[in-house]
């Protein structure tokens, strides 16, 4: 099968389903006030606790009386914020759902399109032949048996899962790296966001 110049059709499908996917988001979740108000104290929270780590860790010699009760009572500030940094990990892991539910339908829908449009199509050549498993994905719907053939439905899926990233950061929609460990160890549903993270 010859190449063709279809791989920047189907990059710019990608970058359209990521924005379209982010509209969304943006319409439905992140322009909500109680998003908006989630999002910053989940942050706040982070940043308070991380600074009583730090500055816990980083005290100087003190009486070991005085030094028994001023840790009491930062363990139990430290502990009310993380009941707090909890709460407001699950509202935030209920509010980004929909976004998750956005991504998964328009993903869905384009990549049923992109695989009918271009089935049986080679989009690309990879400079290495990947393992067996892997070209389950980057053979999908193409014929023969040569293992750098790059089929849409790769190209597609890879292309959107990186601008879909780069979108959402470039617009301010990602959380701190300090919020998003808060929201993976407190919010269950926030596994499948996870594990699409793993591929971009």
């Amino acid at each position: 099968m010859s190449l063709t110049s279809d791989p920047f059709n189907v990059i710019l499908i990608g970058l359209t389903a990521a924005m379209v996917t982010e509209a969304l988001a943006w319409a439905f979740v992140y322009r909500t006030s109680s998003y908006r108000r989630l999002k910053e104290d989940l942050e706040r929270s982070c940043k308070k606790l991380e600074a009583m780590k730090n500055s816990s860790s980083s005290g100087g010699a003190t009486p070991a009386a005085a030094a028994s009760t001023k840790a009491a009572k930062g363990n139990r500030k430290e502990k009310r914020i993380e009941d707090n940094m909890k709460s407001s990990s699950k509202e935030m892991g209920s509010a980004r759902f929909k976004t998750n539910l956005f991504t998964g339908v328009c993903m869905m829908v384009v990549y049923n399109l992109i695989i009918s449009r271009w089935d049986g199509v080679v989009i690309g050549k990879l400079p290495f032949s990947p393992p067996s498993m892997l070209q389950t994905i980057t053979h999908r719907g193409l014929k023969g048996d040569e293992a750098t053939d790059c089929s849409a439905a790769f190209i597609f899926a890879m292309s959107f899962a990186f601008f879909k990233q780069n979108v959402a950061k470039a617009l301010g929609f990602t959380l701190s790296r300090a919020a998003n460990r808060a929201l993976m160890a407190n919010n269950p549903m926030s596994n499948v966001e996870a594990a699409a993270k793993k591929y971009q």
